[in-house]
Formats: structure tokens, C-alpha cells, sequence
């Protein structure tokens, strides 16, 4: 799993979304859509610092190299979500 982390297949993505029925689903069917898999979900709204309404949604997800990676967060940004890919 480490090498796939070196090689840039896994990645993580920082995303702040509205605290809201459907959210998650939105950013999950985006990353499906762009060949994502998500590997694992961290949803953070009552110990982060993000405002009323909003969460920050950590993904961690597996992709075929690191260009896909900047592809799904260009679409990402592009369907209106403050996102970010997380460098660790």
C-alpha cells in the first residue's frame, strides 16, 4: 500500500461541503465518475473549524496516476466544491 501512496495511485482529498442531506453523495458520484475509487471516508464537522453548515469530508482514494489525481480535482473545483489534494 506504501508504494502506491509514493507512486501517487493513493491519495488523499480535503473537501469542505455543506452539512446537508446528498452532499456526500455528490463528490462521491464526481470521483466515481472521473475513475476514482474511494478507499476510505472521514467526515468532520463537530471537531474541525469549519463555519455552521459545513463539514470538511477527508477521502482517501486510489487512482491510476497522479495526472487522474489532478483531473478529479479540477472537476471537483469545477462542480463548485473547496477542494484540495492533501499532500502527506
Amino acid at each position: 500500500m506504501r508504494q502506491l501512496v509514493r507512486k501517487g495511485r493513493i491519495v488523499r482529498f480535503l473537501i469542505e461541503i455543506d452539512d446537508s442531506p446528498g452532499s456526500l453523495s455528490g463528490v462521491a458520484a464526481t470521483i466515481g465518475e472521473f475513475g476514482g475509487n474511494i478507499l476510505d471516508v472521514s467526515h468532520q464537522r463537530m471537531f474541525a473549524s469549519v463555519p455552521i453548515k459545513r463539514a470538511d469530508l477527508y477521502l482517501t482514494v486510489e487512482t491510476r496516476d497522479a495526472t487522474q489525481n489532478l483531473e478529479i480535482l479540477a472537476k471537483l473545483r469545477e462542480r463548485g466544491y473547496d477542494a484540495e489534494l492533501l499532500q502527506e
